[in-house]
């Protein structure tokens, strides 16, 4: 979206964040590239050169820049994937607990 807002873009489709390892999404998201592949034969490689491409830019009145997250830390937290890691580990996911570090 922020290419789309700063270059007057207007005849693209338009992208949100959203969350694949959420089961409707994740089928969702699989479909489209499902068809994609169907509606384009000739290509047979899709790289992936970024998950999260959207940034945290927030402006004043005056359209100043007061706080930009070019790599979209502020917004890639997901309740649901952090459920799922604690399921997963047996404990929650946190940069320090107990005085053990993650890693």
């Amino acid at each position: 979206m922020y290419n789309a807002t700063t270059n007057d873009w207007k005849d693209f489709e338009h992208q949100i964040t959203f969350d694949v390892r959420q089961p409707k999404t994740h089928e969702f998201t699989m479909k489209r590239l499902r068809k994609f592949c169907e509606d384009h034969p000739y290509v047979n490689v899709i790289r992936y050169t970024t998950f999260f491409h959207q940034f945290t830019l927030m402006f004043d009145e005056l359209k100043r820049e007061r706080y930009v997250d070019w790599y979209g830390y502020s917004a890639c937290v997901s309740p649901f994937i952090l459920e799922q890691f604690e399921k997963e580990v047996g404990r929650t996911a946190r940069a320090a607990q107990e005085g053990h570090r993650l890693g």
